[in-house]
């Protein structure tokens, strides 16, 4: 009786459990709304869109850039799309969002299904343009109302041309043309509201009309004008002529005014006399002895520097013409080189120098030609008048010393160190019959690269000299007494400038379009010297710039701290670094970064390595394409001091 009992009441629950049953699935099926689709609990739809926000790329004006949407069901229920909608909001009321393939005004979308659709941006003027895609469907939240934003660039014009034209060698005199081109390379008109052509008047700007058969008409057909505006990926040319009236390097440049809200005056630099073998002198308009003592040798040093940043410089001959009384010489052993059985090749920016003399045998007028013959196509012989006459004066006697800033003692011979300024001076010379009345101190020898120049002046008693490189300088002095005469014999004082450290590194730099380096516009390399514990351009063991000390070595210890002594940002160095007590068993990294090209383009770097005052490696002219490139120059290893040259150019910094 008890089981039967049991029994019912087994059968009574389920029965009661099934209905529960029932009723909830009933509740799961019925929608708030009346519908049969899923809205809510783990079986709605729910709706997702790809690009949530559409933003138009920047195109020309009447092109279009097309975008695909794409719409996916991401719930379990259906997704039903009742509406979708393009609005523009484009306040200057014209329609420039389109619709393009796809497009449906209701469409249903079963779980994990996608619709792809196309929306078009077609600008019509440079206004910047807003509106949405409106979507309406059985998604929960929001009303079931998703809007995508969409937004467009506001059209720009940009203006690119070719920031430098060069012009090589040219004869004085000579006229050539060069022609270059204006682009708008934006997506908007381009105005040109002025052209200004600046700086040397060696150069002249015109605009041809039109090619020809691939060549551009004669330029007494060009127009002085340029066109007011250029279409986008339009350009107009621009014809350069360059006449220089002598052979020095020439600057001008093309300021070009626009609309373009970037660039609003953009410069163009026009280089002429610039990337072929340069020969310069300091005696090259003309070489006068003036009035010399009967009897006297009176001698002059003559400076030869290769003023090309590029090319190497080669001088067949020096030679002495037309001397009718035979009163001038090239003071024996004086010549360069292997000169004359060799010719002499000069590197960029080297110099050299020998001495000129004239020994007159009476009051008479005397004249001849040094004659130099090269490969620099504006001076492939060069002739240098020399002039003089005899007097029975007696010469005043030049006197050059120095001594270092803060040193007590003058000299004649010394030794400093790179970066030391040295104080000259002429108060030693003296006149038998007179006095000194005037000074010409001239550099006749420094270290290939040095820019080192007697400061404020080379025309007064007592100027300094920066030692900007580890090298030889030496200094020459003439003097003058209160009859004009110039002293005749050389005065020449000399100055090694010797590392004290371990590892001295320099690094010199050239950019050829960088004609008047100044702060803001120039070219920046960086040196770097790098411990093998560390990365390139990371602190504490990267020595550079941002980083121009650290405790290496020994903690606490700052006799084998690395250094850099100083950084330049602009002239072309120097940069120098320098380490003592190195580390035993180490390789160190020596480097060079483009830092900073500021528009001028490619640099030619030398690195000079020193081990205890020795020149132990040294490349010159290192080809630097521009901003961002690095050349891993040498590794330095320690205790053996030998060199391994890497020579290396790359972009960006070296993963080790």
């Amino acid at each position: 009786m008890f089981r039967a009992l049991n029994d019912i009441r087994c059968l009574r629950a389920l029965a009661l459990l099934g209905v529960l049953l029932i009723a909830m699935a009933g509740c799961g099926d019925e929608d708030p709304d009346g519908s049969d689709g899923s809205v809510g609990g783990r079986d709605a739809p729910n709706i997702s869109v790809n690009p949530g926000t559409i933003d138009f790329a920047e195109v020309s004006i009447g092109a279009q850039d097309p975008t695909r949407l794409t719409i996916t069901n991401t719930g379990r229920g259906e997704l039903r799309i009742s509406n979708i909608e393009l609005v523009d909001n484009s306040a200057d009321g014209l329609t420039e969002f389109h619709r393009g393939e796809g497009w449906k005004r209701s469409l249903n979308l079963k779980s994990g299904e996608s619709h792809e659709l196309v929306v078009i941006y077609r600008p019509l003027n440079r206004t910047p343009d807003t509106g949405y895609i409106e979507i309406t469907s059985n998604n929960p939240g929001a009303n079931g109302v998703l809007r995508v934003p969409l937004s467009s660039p506001t059209l720009a014009p940009k203006i690119f041309s070719p920031s430098v034209v060069q012009f090589s060698r040219v004869p004085a005199g000579q006229r050539v043309y060069q022609v270059t081109q204006v682009q708008n390379i934006g997506q908007a008109p381009l105005r040109i509201d002025d052209i200004a052509l600046t700086g040397a008047a060696d150069f002249t700007m015109s605009f041809p009309t039109a090619r020809q058969e691939g060549e551009l008409g004669d330029p007494d057909t060009d127009l002085a004008r340029w066109p007011a505006t250029i279409a986008p990926n339009e350009q107009f040319l621009v014809r350069f002529g360059f006449e220089p009236i002598n052979d020095e390097p020439r600057l001008a440049e093309m300021i070009v005014f626009t609309n373009d809200p970037l660039t609003q005056e953009y410069v163009v630099s026009v280089l002429g006399n610039s990337g072929s073998p340069c020969l310069s002198m300091n005696y090259e308009r003309g070489l006068d002895f003036g009035a010399s003592s009967i009897g006297q040798v009176a001698s002059r040093t003559v400076v030869m520097e290769n003023c090309s940043t590029t090319t190497p410089l080669r001088i067949s001959a020096i030679e002495l013409v037309d001397d009718a009384d035979g009163v001038f010489e090239l003071r024996e052993g004086s010549l360069p080189g292997d000169l004359p059985d060799e010719v002499l090749v000069l590197n960029p920016r080297a110099s050299v120098n020998f001495a000129v003399s004239y020994t007159p045998e009476n009051e008479q007028e005397s004249s001849a030609l040094l004659r130099v013959s090269s490969n620099d196509p504006a001076k492939s012989t060069l002739e240098v008048p020399l002039s003089g006459s005899g007097t029975n004066n007696a010469c005043p006697v030049a006197v050059a010393e120095g001594r270092l800033v803060g040193s007590t003692r003058f000299v004649e011979l010394f030794t400093a160190l790179p970066l030391n300024t040295v104080e000259l001076t002429g108060s030693g010379s003296y006149d038998p019959d007179g006095n000194i009345q005037g000074y010409e101190w001239t550099v006749i020898t420094r270290p290939d690269g040095s820019t080192a120049r007697p400061s404020p002046s080379a025309d007064i008693m007592e100027p300094t000299l920066y030692l900007d490189l580890a090298g030889t300088y030496e200094i020459e002095l003439v003097v003058y007494d209160n009859q004009g005469l110039a002293s005749c014999e050389r005065s020449v004082m000399t100055i090694h400038a010797v590392p004290q450290d371990d590892v001295h590194i320099q690094l010199i730099w050239d950019a050829p379009a960088v004609i008047n380096p100044a702060e803001g516009n120039g070219t920046d390399l960086d040196l770097h010297y790098l411990h093998p514990l560390g990365r390139w351009n990371e602190v504490p063991y990267d020595i550079f710039w941002n980083n121009r000390t650290a405790d290496w070595g020994q903690a606490g210890d700052v006799t084998d701290n690395p250094r850099l002594d100083i950084d330049d940002t602009f002239k072309g160095g120097p940069e120098n670094i320098n380490h003592s007590n190195l580390e035993i068993g180490i390789d160190y990294g020596v480097g060079v970064y483009y830092f900073a090209d500021r528009g001028f383009g490619a640099a030619y770097a030398t690195v000079r390595i020193y081990i205890r005052g020795e020149l132990r490696f040294e490349v010159k002219n290192r080809y630097m394409p521009g901003e961002g490139y690095f050349w891993y120059a040498a590794i330095v290893r320690w205790p053996s001091t030998e060199i391994v040259r890497r020579d290396r150019v790359d972009f960006g910094f070296p993963t080790r």
